[in-house]
């Protein structure tokens, strides 16, 4: 049985999004999407980053030391930023961590900029950041997994835009990002204007890199049933 979803800071909506994520988010290559919420979550989280952004990019190899210091490392930093959550997709046959992406607030103060005049609400917008998927297992649908999950995630919270950075030099990357199933475009005009994007870019350490949007759908407001004619009458 799955665990479910229920950090402390979300517990409104556990049950909808385990519900969601272990019925909606498998794909026919036998995937499954789920938040990172506990410590064995953290350690296969930090371990699938060092394999794939450690040693398969080249650095300093594999070592027990190095491998423990980045699980400490990632387990510190997700525990500073409340905010933020992990996802982890994972085969459902040997429950191997397959692939990865991170959703959070915009986390730097007046990245998002208010109104002049105070008359118009800005916008609420979530950040995606670290999507990865393990060199044996891309072009299965993991990432297409990853992303629904982010997106589910960022409707519940009332999000109205998600924005990540893309590699101008990863044509693949944005060729995924930006087809219609995913739906990710360059920001209109209009919500350039709401944000500071070069402050966004420096805090993530991503200045040079496309920078792309999503305008997020409002959640479906479920309609009351009503029985009889009204208030007991027949």
């Amino acid at each position: 049985m799955r665990k479910e979803y229920s950090p402390k800071n979300h517990g409104c909506y556990a049950i909808r999004l385990s519900i969601a994520f272990f019925f909606l988010l498998q794909t026919a290559n036998a995937l499954y999407v789920e938040p990172v919420t506990t410590s064995a979550d953290r350690h296969a989280l930090a371990d699938l980053r060092f394999d794939e952004w450690i040693i398969e990019e080249g650095g300093n190899g594999d070592s027990f030391q190095s491998r423990q210091a980045f699980r400490m490392a990632t387990t510190d930093i997700m525990e500073e930023r409340k905010g933020a959550v992990a996802f982890l997709a994972r085969t459902d046959d040997t429950n191997t961590p397959v692939g990865a992406a991170e959703l959070s607030p915009i986390e730097v103060e007046d990245v998002v900029i208010s109104c002049e005049d105070g008359n118009c609400k800005p916008p609420s917008i979530l950040y995606v950041t670290d999507v990865l998927t393990s060199r044996d297992h891309r072009r299965k649908g993991v990432a297409m997994s990853l992303m629904e999950a982010v997106e589910a995630e960022a409707i519940v919270r009332s999000g109205s835009h998600l924005l990540l950075h893309v590699d101008p030099d990863n044509s693949a990357a944005l060729k995924f990002y930006q087809q219609k199933k995913i739906g990710y475009k360059s920001p209109s005009s209009e919500l350039m204007k709401q944000i500071d994007a070069l402050k966004l870019a420096k805090s993530a350490n991503t200045v040079g890199q496309i920078l792309l949007s999503k305008v997020l759908p409002k959640p479906k407001k479920k309609r009351l049933k009503t029985a009889g004619k009204g208030f007991g009458r027949s």
